[in-house]
């Protein structure tokens, strides 16, 4: 995954090997051509948006919890049955 600036900085300071994340992206992929001169393939995913889903209180500075760019919350969620998915 390849996240930048202000989210980079926020995913690294409260986030930890096994947090609970959602992100919403694109994929890339891209080659290129390792020290020994084979051709490597990597696909990535770009994140366009990161939302922290957990977090532990020894993961926050100051007992402040992180906020990710979304307001929402799972409250707010109205659950549905799998009936209802037109898929």
């Amino acid at each position: 995954m390849v996240i930048w600036g202000a989210q980079a900085e926020s995913t690294h300071k409260y986030m930890h090997k096994g947090s609970l994340i959602g992100v919403t992206g694109r994929l890339q992929t891209r080659s290129y051509e390792n020290k020994e001169g084979v051709r490597v393939y990597v696909t990535e995913v770009i994140a366009e948006e990161v939302d922290f889903l957990s977090w532990d209180d020894k993961d926050t500075t100051k007992g402040e919890k992180p906020h990710s760019a979304n307001k929402g919350s799972f409250e707010d969620m109205t659950p549905i049955d799998n009936g209802d998915i037109p898929f």
